[in-house]
């Protein structure tokens, strides 16, 4: 199985840090925040990574990580030149992934102890959800459907950005037809639910801690948390 981190981005919400370095690398606990993503993948024997980023920064990025070999794994890297949308970030693994192959995708700026390796059921596709308690920052999962940022959410459960797909023509055949949302962007929200809609979707509900960093108010929190400054990312949460 293989593994993508996006870090791409602009990285507005986390200005002015941002405007010196990329958001995914900025310390979360004792190590940059992409790295937990990164470690998540590889305690999961998941050792061939493509990191999908933006042109800004990116030289950081591939500074640090290299070829990966210091990391444990192999690192590929490709280039979003414009910030189209994590729906379109997941063409650019096209020809990483190989046909029928399963794989997860990460959002670099998801910090939890997740285990993958023990989420190794035979589903097409898996989604790892969470409760939350401000889930109109989220896409929210109510009745089958997924509503992103909904200003009166249904439900407290969120979709977090961490999920496992499967690379074959049904997949493909959903991403290529998505459009672009108001935002100009194709999004993931779309791909989901286009697979939850053929009836390819198991969730699960990841019961530990969990939390985006990409926002001054979640950056802060996250480095709250005593089990970020341990070792591993499978440490612990008080």
């Amino acid at each position: 199985m293989k593994g993508v981190l996006l870090a791409g981005g602009t990285g507005s919400r986390m200005s002015p840090l941002t405007k010196i370095t990329n958001k995914h690398m900025l310390p979360v606990g004792s190590k940059p925040m992409l790295q937990w993503s990164l470690e998540m993948m590889v305690n999961a024997d998941i050792k061939d990574i493509l990191i999908i980023t933006g042109v800004d920064h990116m030289g950081q990025l591939v500074s640090y990580f290299g070829s990966g070999k210091d990391h444990g794994c192999k690192i590929t890297y490709k280039v979003q030149d414009e910030a189209r949308g994590i729906a379109h970030a997941l063409k650019l693994a096209h020809g990483f992934v190989e046909e029928g192959e399963k794989f997860w995708v990460i959002l670099g700026d998801n910090i939890s102890n997740l285990d993958l390796a023990e989420l190794n059921s035979p589903s097409h596709t898996l989604l790892v959800l969470t409760k939350n308690d401000h889930p109109e920052r989220f896409g929210v999962y109510a009745l089958g459907r997924i509503v992103e940022k909904p200003k009166d959410p249904s439900s407290h459960w969120i979709v977090t950005g961490q999920y496992r797909y499967t690379y074959d023509s049904e997949f493909r055949a959903i991403l290529d037809t998505l459009i672009p949302s108001h935002r100009g962007e194709l999004e993931i929200t779309d791909l989901n639910n286009g697979l939850l809609s053929e009836g390819l979707v198991e969730l699960h509900n990841h019961k530990g801690p969990w939390s985006d960093a990409g926002t001054i108010e979640s950056y802060k929190k996250v480095n709250s948390w005593d089990w970020v400054w341990t070792k591993h990312p499978s440490a612990t949460s008080s």
